[in-house]
């Protein structure tokens, strides 16, 4: 019997466009979440593969559906300051929850939202230093409203949310 032989080869696929979804996915990054340090061919190329990149980690399970977006006038959004149970008692944050802030407004802002992908929803601010960053495996609905995690200032802005909209039957695919 003989050993197979062959060409072995790495396959990266990539992002065809820009995707919101929470994590600004962007065009031709590696849906693996690979980067590539150092110059090619030399032994100093390494491949890298982050697990919390690419379609990998919280709130990426919406990659494959089209975002749209709305804008939040500050009016409409309620911040406080976050609490532990806001991170579902995660005990990575409880030295750390203290930093962080909720947003909060109802759903009815979302014109067709897909409710049952809520974590996969982003949000941004134009705002300087609103939201500079956001944990979207703490996003959760209660109620009526929906609650975002995230670090920023104190001063309230305006924000934009990028979410699925619920497709119709004649808007599905073959999944």
């Amino acid at each position: 019997m003989t050993a197979p032989s062959g060409l072995v080869f790495y396959l990266d696929f990539k992002f065809s466009s820009n995707q919101q979804n929470g994590t600004f996915i962007t065009q031709n990054s590696s849906i693996y979440g690979t980067t590539f340090s150092g110059t090619s061919g030399s032994t100093d190329y390494m491949m890298n593969t982050n697990t919390q990149s690419g379609m990998y980690g919280a709130g990426k399970f919406g990659y494959t559906i089209n975002d749209v977006s709305a804008s939040l006038a500050s009016a409409g959004i309620t911040t406080a300051s976050a609490t532990i149970a806001d991170f579902n008692y995660d005990g990575f944050y409880s030295s750390s929850y203290s930093n962080y802030k909720t947003a909060t407004f109802t759903v009815s802002a979302l014109s067709g939202a897909d409710l049952n992908g809520y974590r996969a929803f982003g949000i941004s601010s134009s705002t300087a230093g609103f939201i500079t960053n956001f944990l979207p495996k703490f996003t959760k609905l209660s109620g009526d409203n929906i609650v975002f995690v995230f670090t920023g200032s104190a001063a309230k802005g305006d924000a934009v949310v990028y979410y699925h909209k619920q497709p119709n039957a004649y808007e599905r695919g073959d999944f």
